[in-house]
Parts: structure tokens; C-alpha cells; sequence
């Protein structure tokens, strides 16, 4: 075991994991390298023909084995081109989410779309979209819910006609063993649709510990699992919330966006530091200083039939992801550096393996320290006032080929 000692002031440190090939990272699509539409995504979707649907702030994409088309309001009857969200029925029709267009229905040869124009629909901008065991299509839009029967929507909810807090209905979840229906908020909480009524659970009359949702998950034991923008994560049967925040756990993010399950993995896409994996009892998070991750600003995520994640970012395009490679990677690696801990202001680095230089770096760039044949040595930086220390990179050497990046901040 060998030990390094650095002496730093105001600074504290995090690992950076060293790349490796791969990383966990089976593909990468953005425009320079696919003919994707665009790089800007807003909802991922895959049907039972092994066709992946991904809406783009540029249209449609379907992909399958390397083959992109895309519908467009130019070359189909798609009546926007901003999608934000899309829905796959049990009859592999394709339902399509606008920003400004209303909802779409592309069952593989035409197109049918509801708007504001057409029917009682609320609002043109629409969010989510989901279908209960009766078949009914739930729509989510800005201006409130619609509930659709045989192609036709037959109710619209707000807060002005119903129980709900917030007419800006950002997710909806329908459960599949009885009539449930789940409705996320921005602003509104949650709501719980069952005989023709709605119970909410907000801020001030439960534990739910943020009134907006990004998007939810149903898990196979039933339990609902919400991503807040503000609030974490949260968990809830239905009465009593299990909370993942800053207080009670090693979360790296409050701020979730997306939400994605299995039965091995609970996966969070955050707006602010990459991708955050559970495992039952800690998070793991990945992001663009120990992963190959294309952003830290995740849009949607969304698992495969092949289990793969698919990761769709705000403006870098999609990363397509074997969590098993990811999480196995992150693991061996934390085993070339596993220590690091910081008494005063001395840090100490413990590396299974013999360093012979460290190389520092300041928030410019700029390589602020270079020592060489460390063993046991202490290095003191001070703290220039007319250098940028506040965060500084870390580089172990142990020979030609080998090296291993830590970030401090």
C-alpha cells in the first residue's frame, strides 16, 4: 500500500475514475455520427417489433439495426416537430406528444391528431401520455388531463373542474392490476385516480417531499417511485413516502428528472450530475468526469427490451448504456484508488499500486505542480489568489501507459 500526501487549502476531494475502453457505453448517437434529427431529445419509446421511437425537438426517429427515419410535419402527418413525449399501445400504435400540436396517433400507415381545434382537448402542449386496463388513454398536457375512449376524448380535468391542485400534468403512471391511475404535477403533487375520483397528496397534507414531479415509475412489487426536481427521490405505496435525500443518504443529486426501472436496477437521470444508479442501499452516480456519459443534463431515460439503457440528453443526443459494464467497471476501478480521506487540511490518497508522479492542475488548466518519486512525500500547495483553485485536477502516474485522474473541487 502506498500512500501519498498532498496538502491543500479550501479544497476537498472526489474521485475521478479513469476511463477505460467502453466504459459500460455500448453506443453513442448524435448528429455527426447517425442521422438522427436532431441532438435535443425529449422522449425515448419502444415497441415489440424492435423499432426504438425517439422524439427530438426536430421531429420523430424511429431506429432499428442502424436504419433512422423520420417523421416530420413536412414528410408525414406529424403536427409539430417538438415531441415531448410518446406512448406505445398493446396494438403497437405509435402516440405522439407535441409542444405546440396536441397528440398524435401513427398506427404504421396514417396519422390522426386531437388538438385544441379538433376536441375538448386543454391544452396543445402535451406531456405524457398513458393507457389504463380499460383501454382509456390518459393524456397529460399543460393546461390539464385528458381522458380519451375509442379515439375520442370524452373528459377533461383541471383545477378548475376537479380535485387537482395543478392543471400542468407532467407524468402518468397506470397501474396494472386494477383500475389505478397515477398523475404527477408541476406544482400539484400527486394524484391517485380510482372510482372516478381523484386524492392528492402534496406538500402540505403527506411527506411527499416536493410538489413537482418530473416523471415516475411503477416497480414490479407495486411501490411508485417519483423524481423531483427539488425533492430527490421518493418512493410511496400509496399512503407512507420512503424519501432519498442529502439527509439520509449518499445521494448526488436532489435534482432528478427522469426515472427508469428493473428489477436489478433503479436508475435516475439528473439535471446537474449525470446518471445516478441504486442498488438497494447506496447510489452510485456517473457522469462526464468518471464516465463516458455524453452530458451531466439528462432528459429521458428509458430501459430497453434488451435491458440496455437508453439515455437521452438535454442537447448531446442518446448513450446506450449496459448498466451490468457500467456498474462492474466503476467497481474495479474504485479498487485501484479506494481511499481517499482528509484530516485538517491534509489529504491522503491511498493507491493499491506504486506512484511515481503527480501532476495538479488548476481550474485552467494550467499544471500548477509536478513531483516525481513521491513515495511518502508531502506536497504543499499554497493557494495563489491569482490562481484558480477552485477545483483542481489530480493526475497519479504509475508508469508510460497508466494513469488515474481524481477531481478535487
Amino acid at each position: 500500500m502506498y500512500k501519498i500526501f498532498i496538502l491543500l487549502f479550501f479544497v476537498f476531494i472526489i474521485i475521478r475514475i479513469p476511463m477505460s475502453k467502453a466504459q459500460g457505453i455500448v453506443a453513442h448517437f448524435d448528429m455527426s455520427n447517425s442521422d438522427i434529427a436532431s441532438d435535443v431529445i425529449g422522449a425515448i419509446a419502444f415497441d415489440q417489433l424492435g423499432n426504438t421511437w425517439i422524439g427530438t425537438d426536430n421531429g420523430l426517429c424511429k431506429y432499428n439495426a442502424g436504419v433512422w427515419t423520420t417523421y416530420n410535419t413536412s414528410n408525414s402527418g406529424l403536427p409539430h416537430n417538438i415531441i415531448k413525449s410518446i406512448f406505445i399501445d398493446a396494438l403497437q400504435n405509435i402516440w405522439i406528444g407535441t409542444f405546440n400540436g396536441g397528440i398524435s396517433k401513427y398506427d404504421g400507415i396514417s396519422w390522426m391528431t386531437w388538438d385544441q381545434d379538433n376536441s375538448i382537448l386543454g391544452s396543445n402542449h402535451v406531456r405524457s401520455i398513458e393507457s389504463d386496463i380499460y383501454n382509456n388513454i390518459w393524456i397529460g398536457t399543460t393546461g390539464g388531463l385528458g381522458k380519451m375512449y375509442n379515439d375520442t376524448i370524452v373528459s377533461f380535468y383541471s383545477s378548475d373542474n376537479s380535485a387537482m391542485y395543478s392543471s400542468n400534468v407532467s407524468s402518468i403512471v397506470a397501474q396494472d392490476n386494477d383500475s389505478t391511475v397515477w398523475f404527477g404535477f408541476v406544482n400539484g403533487g400527486l394524484a391517485k385516480y380510482k372510482n372516478d375520483s381523484f386524492y392528492i397528496d402534496a406538500i402540505w397534507n403527506s411527506d411527499i417531499p416536493d410538489n413537482t414531479i418530473m416523471d415516475m415509475a411503477l416497480s414490479s412489487s407495486e411501490y411508485l417511485w417519483l423524481a423531483h426536481p427539488y425533492g430527490g427521490v421518493s418512493i410511496t405505496d400509496g399512503s407512507a413516502y420512503q424519501l432519498f435525500n442529502y439527509d439520509n443518504c449518499n445521494i448526488q443529486s436532489m435534482s432528478i428528472r427522469t426515472i427508469a426501472l428493473t428489477m436489478s436496477y433503479q436508475c435516475m437521470g439528473t439535471m446537474d450530475s449525470g446518471l445516478l444508479v441504486y442498488n438497494g442501499s447506496n447510489f452510485r452516480v456517473f457522469h462526464t468526469t468518471n464516465s463516458l456519459i455524453a452530458s451531466n443534463d439528462i432528459a429521458r431515460i428509458r430501459f430497453a427490451p434488451d435491458g440496455t439503457l437508453w439515455v437521452g440528453h438535454i442537447s448531446k443526443g442518446i448513450d446506450v448504456i449496459d448498466i451490468n459494464e457500467l456498474e462492474s467497471i466503476n467497481e474495479k476501478n474504485n479498487e485501484i484508488c479506494p481511499t481517499i480521506s482528509m484530516q485538517s487540511n491534509q489529504i491522503m490518497i491511498s493507491c493499491e499500486m506504486e506512484i511515481k508522479t503527480v501532476l495538479i492542475y488548476d481550474i485552467l488548466g494550467k499544471n500548477i505542480c509536478t513531483s516525481n518519486n513521491i513515495y511518502q512525500n508531502n506536497i504543499a500547495l499554497h493557494n495563489d489568489p491569482g490562481i484558480a483553485l477552485k477545483i483542481v485536477s489530480i493526475t497519479l502516474v504509475n508508469d508510460a501507459t497508466n494513469s488515474y485522474k481524481l477531481l478535487a473541487r
